[in-house]
Parts: structure tokens; sequence; C-alpha cells
């Protein structure tokens, strides 16, 4: 391609433009520096459009509703949870609505999940970059729901989408305003030679707009799920019953080439920590293969899978507890995604961990679950280590040597394998089986099923 560099300044925005005559959707674009996702919340109508997914639609409004705070998965950078209704009219006349939950960070990042309105299941993860909003009326956002698989050099995208959004109302948005709207527009994709006009105006009809519907019954359990774990203001805080010296790190990169299909099939809980949940006894759990994706705003390969987990809580337990897992574990060890409540209520976004280490017989996963950005201390860490074998029938050589690896990763922080407390096997005690998913549980992997890439 060949370019004219152009000094542009627009709404108080200096951008370097590029005058080029190719066309190119990328696969990720840099996003806005200066989000302030606080004040998103409330009405907006959407400008412009460009979703080869679906067909054009018409008076497309957008409500956003603000959660609270929380961090983004595994970077820990500070964001809002938000929830949004798209409710518009499609080519059959009628109303629709769509819903859309994510974690929206200050650098611009919207790591989140689509839910159909249709069966009421997660339909496809939606990851979104910011890439200019001036926090008052208007806002760009870029996506890929598609890659290029064959386009490994460049990293294009074969389904781009592109929402311009706006707080004015559309009969108020005056030729001016829409121009103006427009040449900032041209100025932000200029460097792929993408224009306001390669984005269809959305039309509005001259009749009422459609209503904000209620989300259906599993989207409204996520979106619960989603609250309770926001950060709260007046929360009591459950730190970590270490040593003095041991500083839990906010993050610890996973091991360069994990094989998430290495991981397929059943564990046993070796030794655990995740400080505030009760000792558990007999933990298991099981990993299932759905199917090839990647890790959100990422071209890192990953593969969905979903996990069953069950446990006793004490001794005298007659029932066994379960849960259940689903997400994106990746290629370098990361693993993004919904844990699930005993009694099947999803909780999006939780326990993202990073594989530190994993050969045939022995797991070991970190993550931090409440963050301190101030300090750079994990206040919550999450620790996981797994063994095939069931811990009674481990030798003491193969205890020795898990516990040596453990101490390899932990002791620079001034944490020990001393620190992660066992996990207590009974053998007297029956097996626990896996629970069925529950209705919800079961759509959500069914939508993952038909979001991956082959």
């Amino acid at each position: 391609m060949r370019y004219i560099n152009l000094a542009v300044c627009f709404l108080g925005v200096v951008v370097s433009a590029q005058k080029c005559t190719e066309k190119r959707f990328p696969y990720l674009m840099s996003t806005f520096a200066d989000a302030k996702p606080e004040t998103t919340g409330g009405i907006w109508y959407r400008y412009r459009s460009l979703d080869a997914s679906r067909k054009p639609v018409t008076n497309v409004r957008v409500n956003v509703t603000l959660i609270g705070p929380t961090t983004t998965p595994l970077t820990n950078d500070p964001a809002q949870a938000y929830w949004t209704t798209t409710a518009y009219k499609a080519d059959d006349g009628k109303c629709h609505a769509d819903y859309y939950m994510a974690m929206y960070s200050n650098s611009g990042r919207k790591v989140g999940y689509g839910l159909s309105s249709v069966d009421d299941s997660l339909i496809h993860p939606q990851n979104y970059a910011l890439i200019y909003t001036d926090n008052k009326e208007l806002s760009i956002e870029y996506g890929c729901f598609k890659k290029n698989n064959k386009d490994v050099v460049a990293s294009t995208c074969d389904q781009p989408v592109i929402h311009v959004d706006t707080r004015i109302k559309p009969e108020d948005l005056t030729a001016q305003k829409q121009a103006d709207f427009d040449k900032l527009i041209d100025v932000m994709f200029s460097l792929n030679c993408i224009k306001a006009t390669d984005i269809p105006k959305v039309e509005y009809k001259p009749e009422s707009f459609c209503d904000f519907t209620p989300a259906p019954d599993c989207t409204t359990r996520m979106v619960k799920g989603l609250a309770e774990i926001t950060v709260k203001p007046n929360a009591k805080k459950v730190t970590a019953a270490t040593n003095s010296k041991c500083k839990w790190p906010l993050v610890i990169p996973g091991e360069k080439k994990h094989e998430p299909k290495k991981v397929v099939g059943l564990w046993h809980l070796y030794r655990k920590l995740y400080p505030g949940e009760q000792d558990t006894i007999n933990q298991v759990y099981n990993v299932t293969d759905i199917g090839l994706g990647e890790l959100p705003l990422s071209a890192i390969a990953a593969q969905w899978q979903w996990l069953q987990y069950s446990k006793y809580y004490d001794e005298k337990d007659t029932a066994c507890s379960s849960g259940f897992w689903m997400g994106a574990v990746g290629a370098n060890g990361a693993q993004i995604g919904f844990d699930v409540t005993n009694t099947g209520e999803p909780m999006p976004v939780l326990n993202n961990m990073n594989g530190l280490y994993y050969d045939n017989d022995f797991a070991l996963d970190y993550g931090c679950v409440v963050p301190n950005t101030k300090t750079g201390v994990c206040e919550k860490p999450f620790v996981y280590v797994s063994t095939r074998t069931r811990p009674t029938k481990l030798k003491q050589a193969d205890r020795d040597k898990f516990d040596k690896i453990i101490d390899g990763f932990f002791n620079k922080y001034g944490c020990s394998v001393k620190d992660v407390p066992l996990i207590k096997f009974i053998d007297s005690k029956p097996a626990c089986e896996f629970a069925e998913p529950t209705a919800c549980i079961a759509k959500a992997v069914e939508g993952l099923k038909r979001a991956t890439l082959v």
C-alpha cells in the first residue's frame, strides 16, 4: 500500500492519518487510551453499524447498565462490569433484543459474551476495542468475530463488526454533526483505508422505538452472577493466610507451550489455596474439550473446554457438592472463563488463571481473585495443584517432586509449598458422581460449540 502522512487535529485529538488505496479490516485494533467506562451508562443510539453476520436492522437503541467496578481477566486492569440490551426492528418488522455482558477496561478493551434472545444461550465471545470516545456523546468500537486464518502475516478479519454510537437522538442529529462524526471516523480508520461511508448508516423509521424487553432467565442469571463478583467498596477483605514474607503477585505468566488438549480427563486436587472457602475433601474434576477458539482480544490459539467438579465439604457429609467451569484455555496457559455455583448460577469471568506447569500427571495453576493494583500484591490468590493419581496413592518421591516444582514458582515471592494446604482424601468415603449440567449450563456449552472456529 502507498501512504501519504497527514497531521490531523480533530476535537482535541491529534491523529496521524494515512491516505491509501487498499481497504483492510484488521484482526485487532489499538484502543483509545482515555476511556472512562463509568460514564457509559444509559441510552445510546446507533449511528453507523457494520456487521456481516446479520441483516441490516433499523431503529437501534442500546441501553448500557453499569454493574460495578472490577478488573479484566488475567491482566487485572481496572474496569467496569456492565451489560447491554440492544433493541431494534428486524427485516420481519418485529421488535427484537440482543444482550451482551462484559468487562470494560480503562484502556478501552471490552471482553465479554453475547447472549441469544432466541434460545437464551451464550452465542459467541464478543470482544471489542474502543478506538474512540469523547466520554460524552460519541463512541466507536471495533471487533472481529471471524479471523482470516489464511492471512497469517497480515492478520486480517473476515467478519468485522463496527459500532458507532451516539447519545444524540436521531431527530436531533443535524447534518453538520453527522459530517463531524464522519470526519472523525475517516481519521480513526485511515490506517486501514476504511471510510465512514464503508460503515452503513442505521435507518430510523418514523415510528416508535422497540421497548427494552427483560432478559430471558439464563441471561438474567448470568448478569446476577456478574454482579456478585464486582468489587464492593465496603466489602470485608479476605486475605491469604500465609507467612508475612509471602507476597502473592497479581500475575504469574503461564507456560509458553501449553497444550490444552492434554488437560482433558480426570484430575484430583492435591493442594489448594483459595482464602474464604472452607476446606474440601475428595475434590476431583473432569475436563471435556468443546472445540477450537482463541483467547479474547488476541491471536493466541485456545481450546474451548468445560469442567465438572465434585467435592465434600465435611467428613460427615453424605452428599457431594458439584459445580462447573467453562471457558478458553490458551496455548500460553491462560484460562479465561465462567465459574458456576453449586445451584447452577453462572458466575461470569471468575477463576481466570494461568497454567504454570503441566506434565502427564501434575498440573499447577495460579490466578488472582482480589488484586490490589496499588501495592502490586494479590489479596486473594487462587492456587490449584492437581494430579492424575489419587493423592492417597502417590509415592513420596512424587510428592517431593511436585512440592519442589511448586517452590520453584513461588519462592521468588517469599511463598512456598507450605502456603498451599493439602487437600484431604478419605478412601472410605463413597466416590462423588459428577452432577448433570443445569439447563442454563447446557445451553452455554451448546453456545460455545457453535462459536468454535472449526
